[in-house]
């Protein structure tokens, strides 16, 4: 069982990310992100084994005094390895920064998976995974192509294990200052 720490969208704004999800499903419809259960998400650090008991820890030590993270995307994008998927960019953030460096001041960085690693982590909410060979030209494409740009409100923090997605831990972050 593989686990992730993530950022979770507000369910007020994440109909953008919804969104895409839908029309991107056509790519990978055994895959879709809208069944797996789990809200719109940015993930903050990737793991192929953690103990529960410590991810409760670094969950209370790192997001009980967090505030919500607002992240503005304004386009989509394509990860060629480890594996192909599409994903929407969101503009940089002081506020995800921070959160991604404490979670990995808690946990020994060398224990998570190399892409979301400090200095190697590129920020990114999942639009379509899994994808065939033979349909990613066609989703380079799409991707490729200039959107509406929209903002997202991450009101939550969890650890989730999967496949299937089961969540582990959650905290809700604080009101914005």
């Amino acid at each position: 069982m593989q686990y992730a720490i993530n950022l979770t969208a507000s369910v007020e704004t994440d109909a953008p990310l919804r969104a895409q999800w839908v029309e991107l499903e056509r790519f990978a419809p055994e895959i879709a992100m809208s069944a797996l259960g789990h809200p719109p998400h940015v993930t903050l650090a990737f793991y192929d084994t953690i103990a529960e008991t410590e991810v409760h820890a670094v969950m209370g030590s790192v997001f009980d005094s967090a505030s919500v993270v607002r992240l503005r995307f304004a386009a989509l994008r394509c990860f060629e390895h480890p594996a192909f998927l599409v994903w929407a960019a969101p503009d940089p953030s002081d506020d995800l920064s921070r959160l991604h460096a404490a979670v990995h001041e808690a946990i020994d960085p060398a224990r998570c998976q190399e892409h979301y690693r400090p200095g190697q982590w590129v920020p990114h909410a999942t639009l379509a995974i899994g994808i065939p060979e033979d349909r990613r030209f066609e989703a380079r494409a799409l991707a490729a192509r200039a959107i509406e740009p929209f903002e997202v409100v991450f009101d939550t923090a969890d650890c989730s294990a999967f496949f299937p997605v089961r969540p582990i831990a959650r905290r809700p972050l604080l009101p914005a200052p």
